[in-house]
């Protein structure tokens, strides 16, 4: 049985992920040796976009918000200020500024060593990160 390591290989990388959310329960709606997409339908009606990337040893975790500037000078530095505050006492996850589709997303993020990704970890960090992602969209249409 190959380690945890080398499941995340650029040859393992879509067989890893599919098998994990075969266990999960997940679907993957997008995939190539280097990325997935996961889609999650949200109790709110909303859809929260987990994107995976592989980089050399490690995995990207992305969840992008619904708060995007055009340019840096629109970005809200209020907010900016809060999330990065709320950062210092998150297990999963960080706030981000991400540059998608030529926009400043706000996203919260996680990244981790090939080594630490059990299915079980796999699972917990995902969930972890578009729940957060979901709370905080809530919380901003005056639902939370």
């Amino acid at each position: 049985m190959p380690s945890l390591k080398e499941l995340f290989t650029a040859e393992n990388f879509q067989s890893t992920i599919q098998n994990y959310c075969d266990q999960i329960g997940w679907s993957v709606a997008g995939m190539n040796q280097d990325q997935a997409i996961l889609v999650f339908e949200m109790e709110s009606g909303r859809e929260q976009i987990v994107s995976i990337i592989r980089f050399d040893q490690i995995l990207e975790f992305t969840v992008p918000t619904m708060i995007e500037s055009e340019t840096e000078e629109d970005i809200p530095h209020e907010l900016s200020t809060t999330l990065m505050k709320q950062n210092a006492g998150m297990s999963f996850g960080f706030w981000a500024i991400k540059q998608i589709n030529d926009k400043f997303t706000f996203c919260i993020m996680h990244n981790l060593l090939f080594e630490l990704i059990t299915v079980d970890y796999f699972k917990t960090v995902v969930g972890a990160l578009y729940s957060q992602c979901e709370e905080l969209e809530e919380f901003l249409l005056g639902k939370g």
